[in-house]
């Protein structure tokens, strides 16, 4: 979390710097950003102590709760004046290079796996598949904006799969919650550990933080891309 934390910091302060933002400004947005993300995961902290996320027996699920309200506040501010001005001086690259944390994060559901923590369908042994999205994110930022090898619409039909990995996870980890309206995958462990501190976290903003990545990046490329038709 502390290595997803340090690249948010460093990318917001080098990306407000290239769009020109002064100073005082910039401290505003960088206290504002910051006491946004560790006030909610503080709160999801504290939420999940106290066994909030814990109780499986009502329907739907609690653990999504700790999804909705980042996802909401990322889409949002794709409206932002100040998101919109720092997104026009942000190398497309840069929004794809940060997607490779996906890589480490994989490896830590295998090893939840491999302590008896995690269900096997939660990792790449079964039927999570964003390892690739991992692996493959620098390999995509350097061929597409680096070497210009494959094209930008490489890079959209990437982010779209990034997505789609997305989703199927989240759809396997709920249909691994110990809820007999819900579950379909019946071996053991279910994913209840994802209801506790600090793997709440993955569910309240690290995946939230991959999909407001590929909607920057989506929205940057689309944007370019019919600016390009528009002048041809």
């Amino acid at each position: 979390m502390a290595g997803i934390l340090w690249l948010i910091y460093r990318g917001m302060t080098q990306l407000m710097e290239r769009a020109a933002i002064d100073g005082p400004k910039r401290k505003r947005v960088l206290i504002l950003a910051f006491g946004g993300i560790l006030g909610w995961l503080s709160f999801l902290a504290i939420v999940a102590k106290i066994g909030f996320f814990a109780d499986f027996s009502n329907f739907p699920p609690r653990v999504p709760v700790a999804l909705i309200p980042p996802v909401i506040v990322g889409i949002l501010l794709l409206r932002n004046a100040t998101v919109k001005k720092i997104l026009q001086h942000t190398p497309p690259g840069w929004l794809i290079y940060p997607q490779a944390f996906r890589f480490p994060l994989e490896l830590i559901l295998w090893g939840m796996l491999i302590t008896g923590v995690g269900p096997v369908q939660m990792t790449f042994e079964g039927y999570n598949f964003d390892i690739i999205t991992g692996i493959t994110a620098p390999i995509v930022a350097w061929l597409v904006f680096q070497r210009a090898t494959l094209s930008r619409r490489f890079a959209i039909a990437w982010n779209f799969m990034g997505l789609t990995f997305i989703v199927i996870v989240l759809t396997i980890a709920v249909l691994s919650f110990p809820n007999d309206t819900l579950r379909y995958f019946m071996d053991e462990p279910s994913t209840r550990v994802v209801a506790y501190w600090p793997i709440i976290w993955l569910p309240g903003f690290v995946v939230p933080f991959a999909v407001w990545l590929h909607l920057l990046s989506l929205k940057q490329l689309l944007t370019q891309k019919a600016q390009l038709n528009e002048a041809l």
